[in-house]
């Protein structure tokens, strides 16, 4: 009987509820370890959302404080693979190179897995010795998974050998999610679900500006942002925030009279999250940049409409109309159209609704 492959998955678990938390959470409720010998290192820094990406020195010191761990698996137990992820920034990169490097010294074959897009800008704004690191670290990989087809030409400028790019989807567990007809509405007024990181890469602000349109046409209306608010932007360099995100906010409701329509719950886990996924209308993320995120593959397995960017591998996990409406990033009138028509159609939010629950639960 030939021996199991003995498969190392290092990375972090949540909290916080972030993309590369929740892909090591839902591979580690596979059946991988029936199939092979799986060992699991949680190198978690345990640091907040807005202070991860930081070049501090609690980030390095919480990144360096799982390698001695790491390096006595690689000695001891000798794993034919290792699965690691990547980062768009110079700390993240940095961290996970080194679990990638040591790794290659000790000649186990190495699986990345990038969460998200725009590797391409993050190369692009570096120093020309640092590109060289990252082309260093990228030639120890052995395998690079990306989480959508659309997202292989973010390494076209680092000529990365395109038989070694391969494509795998973000799944959840649909069980886990209510359809959110089994629940009744608390206030009577429709709700709009944006559930995730607060700030300008996700949509938010542009989010906010659409908002002032919409209560004038539908004003039996709510908005729910459900997640922590990123002062600062350290993946997508070319849309930072505003000075003080906070402040913002804060103005743009207050200016555009939003304080009756909208509400800013925090990050929210667990079954208050299912809870609120359950009791929404519509859910909405107008992102400038994707890979494949868990947050609408949760609300449509809650059975709810989407609207989201055509950014990433949302226009190749979602149809057009049938499960989703589609606007391009940063256009704030398609956001209004989109929620609006949405507002005015239940026929169509309950078909677009039970069609992406369907399609969750056959996936």
């Amino acid at each position: 009987m030939s021996r199991k492959l003995r498969i190392l998955l290092a990375g972090p678990l949540p909290p916080p509820y972030t993309g590369q938390e929740m892909v090591n959470y839902w591979l580690l409720k596979t059946d991988l370890s029936k199939h092979h010998d799986l060992i699991f290192l949680d190198i978690s820094t345990r640091r907040r959302n807005r202070l991860r990406g930081r070049l501090d020195l609690k980030n390095i010191l919480a990144s360096l404080r799982p390698l001695p761990q790491f390096l006595k698996i690689l000695l001891v137990n000798r794993p034919d693979i290792l699965h690691v992820q990547l980062a768009r920034n110079r700390l993240g990169f940095l961290r996970y190179s080194i679990y990638i490097v040591a790794a290659a010294v000790f000649r186990v074959k190495v699986v990345a897995r990038l969460g998200g897009d725009h590797f391409d800008l993050f190369w692009s704004n570096v120093g020309s010795l640092y590109r060289r690191y990252i082309r260093a670290v990228l030639q120890r990989v052995d395998l690079l998974i990306v989480e959508g087809e659309r997202l292989k030409n973010q390494f076209l400028e680092i000529s990365f050998p395109e038989e070694k790019l391969a494509v795998v989807y973000s799944a959840v567990d649909a069980s886990s999610f209510d359809p959110g007809s089994a629940i009744p509405r608390s206030n009577g007024r429709l709700q709009v679900l944006y559930l995730g990181a607060i700030n300008k890469a996700k949509g938010a602000l542009d989010l906010l500006s659409a908002i002032p349109a919409v209560v004038k046409e539908i004003p039996e209306i709510c908005f729910i942002f459900a997640g922590e608010v990123l002062k600062r932007e350290y993946n997508l360099i070319h849309l930072d925030n505003p000075p003080d995100l906070e402040a913002e906010i804060e103005k743009m409701v207050r200016n555009y009279g939003l304080q009756d329509y909208v509400q800013f719950l925090g990050e929210i886990e667990g079954d208050h999250k299912i809870r609120m996924l359950a009791t929404s209308d519509i859910f909405i993320q107008p992102s400038y940049a994707e890979g494949c995120p868990f947050a609408p593959l949760e609300a449509a397995a809650s059975g709810l409409p989407l609207i989201l960017s055509s950014v990433g591998a949302m226009p190749e996990v979602f149809k057009s109309e049938e499960n989703a409406i589609f606007i391009e990033p940063g256009d704030i009138a398609a956001i209004g159209r989109g929620i609006i028509k949405l507002a005015n159609l239940p026929q169509m939010r309950k078909k677009m609704g039970e069609s992406n629950r369907k399609m969750i639960s056959e996936d």
